[in-house]
């Protein structure tokens, strides 16, 4: 079973949007990072898993779900 993480990210909008442009272009594609509590590999992020929140004019907030990619190389 592959390790599934929730993760969350809160910034500016502008940050937020391009978190959210990364993340949406790794789905298939992995990349390199160590989540909380679990150890540093390759992941990718869950398609339909990206959400964002708007919580001010200035300020957002994404969650999404990352998960380990097994057999895969960077």
């Amino acid at each position: 079973t592959a390790i599934q993480v929730p993760m969350k990210h809160t910034g500016t909008e502008a940050e937020v949007n391009a978190v959210r442009d990364f993340l949406l272009a790794h789905t298939v594609k992995a990349f390199i990072i160590t989540p909380p509590g679990e150890e540093k590999g390759l992941y990718r992020v869950v398609a339909d898993s990206v959400r964002k929140n708007q919580i001010s004019s200035k300020f957002a907030e994404l969650t999404f779900t990352i998960k380990r990619a097994y057999g895969v190389y960077a």
